[in-house]
């Protein structure tokens, strides 16, 4: 089950970031190192960072919170970190099965009638199947300067 993050944009200010492959670390990691060091006002709402990325771009985003982090506990600000890994549902397109070879193909000439009993779905019945369905796994950071009851009861 996914964690529902809306109860948390109503006292803290949410900075959403998404981690793609074509995302480059030096600017992702420059907005979320000055989304965490901007100075809030006691009244206001303090600053959460959510970071997201699917499985293929985990690596990147670990890349990003982990240099993040660095600096700006160099600039000598705590940070709070919580992790959370779900998953998303998505179409995947399904593709036709292989035609199978002829017995001319073959090369066997020892003619042998092939078997007409095993034939392939047509692709037809395969579109109107419709769209495969995968969960992709999600990973998401949140990052804050102060911590977050919400996140620590959910995340630990």
């Amino acid at each position: 089950m996914a964690f529902d993050d809306t109860t948390l944009e109503s006292k803290y200010a949410l900075a959403r970031m998404r981690v793609r492959s074509g995302t480059q670390v030096s600017t992702r990691t420059t907005q979320v190192i000055s989304k965490l060091t901007s100075p809030t006002p006691e009244a206001a709402s303090p600053a959460i960072v959510v970071l997201q990325a699917s499985n293929r771009d985990a690596n990147k985003l670990i890349t990003v919170t982990e240099i993040a982090k660095r600096d700006v506990l160099l600039k000598g600000i705590k940070v709070f970190q919580y992790t959370s890994l779900s998953s998303l549902m998505i179409d995947v397109e399904r593709k036709p099965a292989p035609k199978p070879p002829t017995a001319n193909a073959a090369g066997d000439g020892d003619g042998e009638v092939s078997d007409d009993a095993f034939q392939t779905t047509g692709e037809a019945y395969i579109k109107s199947l419709g769209p495969k369905k995968r969960a992709v796994p999600v990973l998401t950071v949140y990052l804050a300067a102060r911590p977050v009851k919400e996140l620590k009861a959910e995340f630990g």
